[in-house]
């Protein structure tokens, strides 16, 4: 979405006086080494720039050496090994303008969620507060996109420019490179965005980071020349960095630089870091001669999420799992929670993975296992997935190794998210009312009430239990009746294959494995296109034609670009022998069918058709074998909807696919949090995936490089695995991986919050455990009204004896807040910024104590500081 710009561009062509040159390492977290190594790497790169930059201290000219740290992660590292003299030189440095310190803790994929957006922007507290460090700038290389939720966060961080060094191989920036815009959030907050040149030109071609200058004089000759001929670029320099994937600091450029400028080349060149660069850039970047524009940054490189499906869906399970065990712990530690001996683990089964129970540890142990598991959740979702020979040697050592690193941060981030809800689970449980019979307790960690499938597990046995009416932020404890909860009637197909309940009438596929027809009872809708191939849950699988010529299938994977469109693909759907099986479990009936398709040799669709609740959901478990050559998977759910509006939950915000984006941004694909609504205005549908984040909308787009979606049909395609990027990503996948996905449809239109808690409460699932609890519903907390949830809560970085509370407006439209303190004790609530640097506002007392009231913007994510029997 754009705002209009001023008709005067033509009056603000420059000429180029001077190009800035920005060395630095561009940070994979692999691809060239294995990701432990890189990160050592990073670290020893500081040591050696420090050393040429106080080489060059006393030389002003135009070629002294300069870096910029680009990321903090590695920053961090260095500075908490440092010695207090290597500090003071570093502090030193930045202060004579010779090293500039970033924002980025890496380069993320669209992967990454709403905490652990914030979780990437906590270095800067460190950085500023600990080190007096100034940071106002984000600066990303390689990456296509970036959320548009990012934003807000951005300026909430105190920072004000953006640089994306964007590599526009396998994909397009939404401007010519470069190019200056005004970005802004859904919010209304804006951030400069510097959309630069790929970030390894000046190595490569120009090889002036070789400390030669003859290859470098006819592209600068031409890029100058394209930039005075532009009449939408208002600068009278070109910023380029001088980077290559971890490339140790050296003076190489320095001598170019001196050569270049001694022959009296044309224009100049200056060594300078990116905040030099952006000082000058904001000098010369008047709104009223750049763009603005609104939107998702879809990122062009999100079909590499769909390599390596299995650990992908890891990472987000365990995202799951730490918002649990996060909001347990904070509400247990609030309560002043102390675990009874009588349901530490080992009294009952316990619910985990374990045949016997582990007993939860001390605050001061569980703090930096969060904290561990939060910077592998960060790793595993940076851009840098493998080698540079994954798909040209992908059984190599290096390869293999690699993976096995990459991979390990989503298992290691899994395994203490896992024990650590649980943990936290037992005990905020602990300050429950004792029983004597086992119960079945039930803790929800979302802000809003909720019915829910849960799974809870005996050692060996996972248990499906249908709960109604979870309290929000709250525990619900009933019966534990395993024979009730495990029962099973097998029942008769029906001879017209038709199942239904009071909200909907359906007829299944057989020899699919779809839902050929949906009706909702309550409007007499069909949602299923009659006129589409496939059915609702229809697994297909592709693979490139052999007899297309397209040279992305006979000679290099890199030609799949928007260069050469294509290539052609031969889809099959999966087929079966009609075998099938309807049950009624206690909350309604479960129909499996099976089929098969290339490379998936068994295919289990399980569909669930509630008593209760108006859901349908879809939990498709596939085997693959692997295949070198270019596929992909889908599951397809072509909605009954013409000229539809699609909207997409991403990372702290919710945006309207193609209407909300920057332009030439991706529509082929996108990569999503977890919920999308579909609506044509008078029908909506809500869709929601918990393990795959990829979709594609409309139609099957693959190698179309859209530059609009014209989307003409409510389609979707969940898109569970490819492989079809030419380097970094897996080049086959195989095994056992489940998918679930959930839809209700309903009359009307759609509204933001309606897809950010759908979403929400399909990728969030209830945790349970078996413990001897009084029956009943228990409340801590209560946040009204509901288009305002709590996003998070966590321990305070600021105050070891506080914790803090996040709330996001969902509709756009300021509110007045209530939080209410449900249990003994009195709590304070202050405001603060969430990185806890503003001076701390207490908030309006309704009942002392126990009540509060705040008042927050349409689309704001409010941080709030929470202690108990205390006044700020």
């Amino acid at each position: 979405m754009y705002y209009a710009l001023k008709d005067n561009l033509a009056s603000i062509m420059a000429a180029i006086k001077e190009i800035l040159l920005v060395p630095h390492t561009h940070h994979d977290i692999g691809y060239t080494h294995i990701p432990e190594v890189c990160l050592r790497m990073h670290e020893r790169y500081i040591h050696e720039a420090l050393r040429l930059c106080e080489a060059d201290l006393l030389d002003e000219s135009p070629a002294a050496f300069r870096w910029t740290i680009e990321t903090s992660l590695p920053l961090l590292n260095y500075l908490r090994k440092a010695s207090e003299v290597d500090v003071h030189r570093l502090q030193r440095l930045v202060q004579r303008g010779r090293i500039a310190v970033t924002a980025a803790y890496a380069h993320m994929t669209q992967l990454i969620g709403a905490e652990e957006y914030i979780r990437y922007f906590y270095p800067l507290r460190a950085l500023r507060e600990q080190y007096h460090l100034p940071v106002s700038v984000l600066q990303h290389g390689d990456i296509n996109g970036l959320s548009w939720g990012s934003v807000p966060l951005m300026r909430e961080a105190g920072l004000d420019s953006l640089v994306m060094a964007l590599n526009p191989d396998h994909g397009r920036a939404p401007f010519e490179q470069p190019s200056a815009f005004y970005w802004e959030g859904q919010d209304g907050s804006r951030v400069l965005v510097w959309l630069n040149l790929f970030y390894s030109l000046a190595n490569n071609p120009w090889a002036l980071t070789a400390g030669r200058i003859d290859a470098a004089q006819a592209p600068i000759r031409t890029l100058v020349e394209r930039l005075e001929a532009r009449d939408d670029y208002p600068f009278d320099f070109v910023i380029v960095h001088s980077a290559e994937d971890n490339m140790l600091p050296n003076n190489k450029l320095s001598s170019a630089v001196r050569q270049w400028n001694a022959a009296g080349l044309e224009p100049p060149l200056r060594i300078v870091t990116i905040d030099q660069a952006l000082e000058r850039t904001r000098v010369q970047a008047h709104p009223d001669l750049l763009p603005t524009v609104r939107g998702e940054w879809a990122d062009w490189w999100a079909n590499g999420h769909g390599s390596s499906a299995y650990e992908v869906a890891v990472s987000r399970i365990a995202r799951s799992e730490l918002r649990v065990a996060e909001t347990a712990d904070v509400l247990g530690q609030l309560s002043g929670a102390v675990a009874h001996e009588a349901i530490l683990p080992g009294f009952l089964p316990i619910t985990n993975w374990y045949r016997s129970g582990n007993t939860p540890s001390a605050r001061e142990d569980r703090l930096p296992r969060i904290d561990a598991a939060y910077h592998d959740l960060l790793l595993f979702e940076e851009h840098t997935w493998g080698t540079f020979e994954t798909i040209t040697l992908p059984f190599s050592l290096f390869t293999q190794t690699h993976w096995n690193s990459k991979a390990g941060q989503a298992f290691r981030a899994l395994t203490e998210a896992h024990d650590l809800s649980r943990e936290a689970l037992l005990i905020l449980a602990s300050t429950l009312p004792l029983a004597e019979q086992p119960a079945l307790v039930v803790f929800n960690p979302l802000s809003t009430p909720r019915d829910e499938l849960i799974t809870v597990r005996t050692p060996g046995i996972d248990h499906s239990v249908f709960v109604r009416d979870l309290p929000p932020l709250g525990i619900k404890v009933i019966a534990w009746d395993m024979p009730a909860f495990d029962a099973l009637e097998e029942l008769a197909l029906p001879a017209d294959q038709v199942i239904e309940n009071d909200y909907y009438r359906l007829r299944f596929d057989p020899a699919h494995g779809t839902v050929i027809s949906l009706i909702d009872k309550q409007t007499g809708k069909e949602w299923v296109d009659l006129e589409a191939s496939n059915g609702l849950g229809a697994v297909i699988y592709e693979e490139a034609d052999p007899s297309d010529d397209h040279p992305a299938i006979h000679v290099r994977r890199n030609h799949f670009h928007p260069d050469t469109p294509g290539p052609r693909f031969i889809r099959i759907s999966g087929q079966g022998e009609g075998k099938v099986s309807l049950q009624r479990a206690h909350y309604g009936l479960l129909l499996t069918m099976y089929t098969s398709a290339p490379y998936l040799p068994a295919i289990r669709t399980t569909i669930r058709l509630y008593d209760a609740v108006k859901w349908l959901d879809f939990s498709i478990q596939i085997d693959k074998h692997e295949n070198y050559e270019m596929e992909g998977v889908y599951v397809a759910f072509p909605f009954a909807l013409h000229d539809p509006s699609f909207w997409l939950q991403t990372a702290n915000a919710v945006y309207r696919a193609d209407l909300e984006q920057l332009p030439d941004t991706c529509r082929d694909w996108y990569s999503i949090q977890h919920g999308i609504g579909i609506s044509d205005g008078e029908s909506s549908v809500l869709w929601a995936t918990r393990e795959a984040p990829l979709v594609q909308l409309a139609e099957i787009q693959t190698g179309k490089w859209l530059r609009t979606l014209d989307a003409k049909r409510g389609h979707l395609y969940a898109w569970l695995m490819n492989n079809l990027y030419f380097t970094n990503f897996k080049a086959a996948q195989g095994g056992r991986t489940e998918f679930n996905f959930r839809l209700t449809t309903q009359a009307g239109n759609l509204t933001t919050e309606h897809v950010q808690q759908w979403g929400d409460a399909f990728g969030t699932p209830p945790l349970a455990r078996i413990a001897p609890l009084e029956h009943g519903d228990y409340q801590w907390l209560t946040v009204e009204p509901f288009t305002v949830v709590v996003q998070s809560m966590q321990n305070s970085l600021r105050d070891p004896d506080a914790f803090t509370l996040r709330l996001k407006e969902m509709s756009g439209q300021s509110a007045e807040v209530t939080i209410t303190w449900k249990q003994a004790g009195n709590i304070s609530i202050a405001k603060t910024d969430f990185l806890e640097l503003e001076t701390l506002i207490p908030l309006e007392e309704v009942e002392s104590g126990h009540q509060f009231k705040v008042r927050i913007e349409g689309y704001q994510l409010l941080t709030l500081m929470l202690k108990v029997q205390r006044v700020f």
